[in-house]
C-alpha cells in the first residue's frame, strides 16, 4: 500500500507484522514486526506498508509532546521527522506494551476511561520520544512550591468523577507536567498519577458503601476510570483491606 498522507498530527506507526516505512524527501525510516515505532508530523508525507503489515496507528496533537519539553526546543519542532523510536529499550518496551494493553481493552466505555488511555499513551510516548522530539524535559526546574501542589490536589477530587487528565490540571496551574510531577514527589512523595488513583479508589469504595441495588464492583470499576479489574481489586484491597465484593457484600448485608 502506498499513501501520500497530509496531517497537521503527529502520527506513529508500529508494525506488528510485515513492515511500513515513512518517507519524506531524502529522509526514510521503517518499523518492521514492531522492532520500532516509526512517526512524522510533517503536512505531506509518503506512507508505505507490505501486503501482510498489521499496524497500530496513534495520532496526537504535536502540541501536546511540545508543551512537556522546555520552550528553547519547540520553535525548531512545529514539524516533526521523519523519525524512529527504539521499542527494545525498556522505555521502548513500556510504551508498545502500553499500546497493546489498550488496543485489547477495546473501545472505552466511557469518557472517563477514555481520557485515562489517553494520558497513558501521552505519557508512555514523551518518554520513549525525548530524545529524538525535544530533547530532555523539563528536568532541572526548581520543583514547583506547595500552593500549586495544594491546588493541584483540590482541582483532582473536585474532578474525580469527571476525565481528568494531568497536563491539563498543569496547563492550568501554568506549568508542565515534569514540573507538576516532581513537586507532587517532592511534597506528597507520590506522582499526580498515583494521586489520582488513590482520589478513585476513594470514590470506589464510597459508591460499594452505598450498595446501590443495581451496583457491581465491575460497574464501579469502570465508572472510576479502572480498566484492568485484576489491578483495580489488588490497588483496592491495599487500601482498604478488602476485595471490592467484600465491601459490596457487607453493604447490603449479604
Amino acid at each position: 500500500m502506498h499513501l501520500e498522507v497530509t496531517t497537521t498530527l503527529l502520527t506513529i506507526a508500529i508494525s506488528e507484522r510485515g513492515h511500513s516505512l515513512i518517507k519524506h524527501r531524502d529522509t526514510e525510516v521503517q518499523s518492521v514486526r514492531g522492532d520500532a515505532a516509526i512517526g512524522s508530523g510533517f503536512a505531506e508525507v509518503v506512507f508505505e506498508t507490505s501486503p501482510a503489515d498489521a499496524r497500530f496507528l496513534v495520532q496526537v496533537d504535536p502540541s501536546e509532546i511540545l508543551s512537556q519539553f522546555p520552550a528553547e526546543g519547540r520553535s525548531a519542532r512545529k514539524q516533526f521527522g521523519p523519525f524512529r523510536l527504539d521499542l527494545s529499550n525498556p522505555l521502548g518496551a513500556n510504551f508498545h506494551r502500553a499500546v497493546n494493553f489498550i488496543w485489547q481493552l477495546g473501545v472505552p466505555p466511557n469518557e472517563i476511561l477514555r481520557a485515562a488511555y489517553d494520558e497513558i499513551l501521552l505519557q508512555g510516548l514523551v518518554s520513549v520520544s525525548a530524545p529524538v522530539l525535544g530533547g530532555e524535559p523539563r528536568a532541572k526546574q526548581a520543583d514547583p512550591g506547595p500552593a500549586h501542589v495544594q491546588r493541584a490536589c483540590e482541582l483532582i477530587r473536585a474532578r474525580v468523577s469527571e476525565p481528568v487528565r494531568v497536563a491539563d490540571i498543569a496547563r492550568e496551574l501554568g506549568i508542565t507536567p515534569r514540573h507538576l510531577q516532581s513537586g507532587f514527589r517532592t511534597f506528597l512523595g507520590v506522582t499526580p498519577h498515583q494521586f489520582l488513583r488513590d482520589c478513585r479508589l476513594d470514590q470506589a469504595h464510597r459508591m460499594l458503601s452505598a450498595a446501590l441495588p443495581s451496583l457491581t464492583a465491575t460497574t464501579v470499576a469502570y465508572d472510576c476510570g479502572f480498566a484492568h479489574l485484576g489491578e483495580f481489586a489488588q490497588s483496592y484491597r491495599s487500601r482498604f483491606g478488602e476485595h471490592p465484593s467484600e465491601t459490596l457484600r457487607r453493604a447490603k448485608g449479604i
